[in-house]
Order: structure tokens, then C-alpha cells, then sequence
């Protein structure tokens, strides 16, 4: 006895004068889609649970063969607050098409490998997918506006023409988007979806929910342009190399002439350690605490800041160093 469910979807084929072996094909290429989904949702969860014993590789491994939507804006989400491999979320993201969340995810990740150029292409690419008179996802408006601010500092170069293409996207915008933008506030991720019980697919807590991680909203990136989040900085000081510098020049003995007793040998340069890493070749970043934008502090962690300057100044004699930044940026 054949199933009902498979009778209530050949039934209208054959009304519609579909020839059988028609019917039973789309049939069969829905069959495979179900089963397909069922299996990706499967890997899903077999994602989570590494997450939850935190196998971070193992969790990568589980949806390395999904082929669903769902599951590749998932794997780019690990790879992206879990694993931090960026390359890796590109590639994901990228999969997911012209599924708006996971374009406006895919410009973030470009603008974290410093592809800005390709990040506003890619911002164009998504807003395209809105329906005329369609609203502006409020993630989208502040990520372009923070590009537009983080460019006039300095942070993100853009080529003549993306510099264009960015104030034409910025132009766009309605100006209820652009009032909106708050600069204390980092790059915002979208979830799949809006609203449900699982809007990021992943539990909320292993893409930034977390006490004591980088972010402090669901979905927010706070990470410092500047230094990727690594706070520290190469070191400024020009003749520093790895640490060291220049400290003059000696003469080393390579032997003796037998005729004259002349010592001969050859001058070679002799380095120090650097005066302003202290031999480390680099510096704390000037721009972030602990990796987090200065402009995007909590006022626990802005207090924790002043009271390491405070202290760093007092043994310093009331002194406190300043470290030039990149080119055109200046030092805070």
C-alpha cells in the first residue's frame, strides 16, 4: 500500500496532465531534498554537542559535507566567534548565496582580512536582495556607517573607487539609518532568521553570549581594526628590527698576518635591544584594551583601563608614554 503522502503530491501532477514517470522523478528529487535537510539538521547538532565539550576541529568536521543552507551559515559562525578562522567563514558564507544575513556576515569577514573593497561590493550585493520600499536591517545601516567612520580614521584603506562605491552606499541610506548609528557599538552579525527559537541556529552563548568574551551583545564584534585584536602592535621605533637596533659597529679579529703581527678582521654592526619595546618588537596597541576598541568599552572594563594607565603612570614617574600610530591615525 503506497503511503498518503506520497499519493497527496503525485495525485496534482497527474491532474495537471504531467506524465507519470514526471510526477514520480520530482517526487523522488523531493524525497532526496527531505532527506538531505534531515541528515544536514543531524550534523548540526552533532556540531553543537562538540561545541559543548569545546572540540572546536571536531565541530568544524561535522559540517564539512552538510550541504544545506542552514548548516553552511552555521559552520561560518563557528568558524567566525569559535575558531576565528576567517578564511574559513568566507568560504562558508560565501555557499549560503544571496541569503541576505549571510552576505552582510560575509562583508564583516572581509573587512576583518582587510578586503574593504570587496566588502562594499558585497554590502551593494545584499541590499539589492531588499524589496522596494523594503526596511533596512538595522545591523547592515550600522556596519556601513562604521565602515564610513572607521575609513575617514584611518582603519580601513579603500581603493579610490571603493571609496566612492562606500559613499554612494552611505548615500542610500535613509537618514533614520544614518541618526541611528551609534560608534559605541562594533560590527554586527545577523542571525538565519528572524525571530524563532533558534534564530542563529547555534545556541546564542557560542556566538558571543558569553561572560568575560569579546562582545557583549549577541552577534557584535568588538575586536580593535587596528591590531585584529591581538593588543599589541609592531613596534613604531623605525630602527627596530625584531627587537633590536643599531648600537654602533665592532671590530672582530678574524686572525693574524705572520709577517707583521698585524691583527686583521672585519667590522660588523652590533645591535641592542630596542629602547621603546624593550626588546620584544612590539608595543600594546594604543588604539584597544585587551583587543577591544577603546570606543566600544563597557564602563567596567573603561574603569579597569584607567587604573592600569593610572598605575603604568605612576611607575613611570607621572610620565606616560605615547605610541605614535599608523600613518594618518592619530595616537589616542
Amino acid at each position: 500500500m503506497r503511503r498518503p503522502i506520497a499519493l497527496a503530491v503525485v495525485v496534482p501532477f497527474l491532474l495537471l496532465g504531467e506524465p507519470a514517470d514526471t510526477a514520480k522523478s520530482q517526487v523522488s528529487g523531493i524525497d532526496a531534498a527531505v532527506a538531505t535537510a534531515a541528515a544536514d539538521e543531524a550534523k548540526i547538532e552533532e556540531a553543537i554537542r562538540f561545541l559543548e565539550a569545546q572540540q572546536l576541529v571536531k565541530a568544524r568536521e561535522a559540517l564539512r559535507d552538510a550541504k544545506s543552507l542552514r548548516a553552511d551559515f552555521a559552520c561560518g559562525l563557528i568558524y567566525v566567534f569559535s575558531s576565528r578562522d576567517l578564511r574559513g567563514a568566507k568560504n562558508a558564507f560565501r555557499r549560503c548565496g544571496a541569503h541576505l544575513p549571510s552576505l552582510n556576515n560575509l562583508a564583516l569577514v572581509e573587512t576583518r582580512l582587510k578586503q574593504n573593497n570587496a566588502a562594499v561590493d558585497t554590502w551593494k550585493t545584499a541590499l539589492s536582495q531588499l524589496p522596494q520600499n523594503g526596511k533596512w536591517p538595522k545591523e547592515i545601516s550600522q556596519n556601513i556607517c562604521r565602515l564610513v567612520h572607521l575609513w575617514q580614521n584611518g582603519a580601513c584603506p579603500l581603493s579610490p573607487g571603493g571609496q566612492k562605491k562606500l559613499l554612494d552606499l552611505y548615500g542610500s541610506l535613509p537618514v533614520q539609518a544614518r541618526g541611528a548609528y551609534d560608534p559605541h557599538v562594533g560590527w554586527l552579525y545577523m542571525p538565519f532568521q528572524s525571530g524563532g527559537k533558534t534564530p542563529w541556529i547555534i545556541p546564542e552563548k557560542y556566538i558571543g553570549g558569553g561572560e568575560g568574551e569579546y562582545v557583549r551583545r549577541v552577534g557584535e564584534d568588538r575586536l580593535c581594526m587596528y591590531c585584529d585584536g591581538r593588543g599589541t602592535v609592531k613596534c613604531p621605533n623605525k630602527q627596530c628590527n625584531r627587537g633590536r637596533v643599531p648600537a654602533g659597529k665592532a671590530m672582530s679579529v678574524a686572525g693574524t698576518d705572520l709577517a707583521s703581527g698585524t691583527s686583521f678582521g672585519f667590522v660588523k654592526p652590533v645591535f641592542a635591544a630596542c629602547p621603546v619595546c624593550g626588546g620584544a618588537g612590539k608595543v600594546p596597541c594604543p588604539y584597544c584594551w585587551n583587543g577591544i576598541e577603546k570606543d566600544l568599552l563597557t564602563e567596567k572594563e573603561a574603569a579597569a583601563l584607567r587604573g592600569e594607565q593610572s598605575a603604568r603612570s605612576h611607575q613611570q614617574g607621572g610620565q606616560q608614554q605615547v605610541i605614535p600610530g599608523p600613518a594618518g591615525v592619530p595616537a589616542r
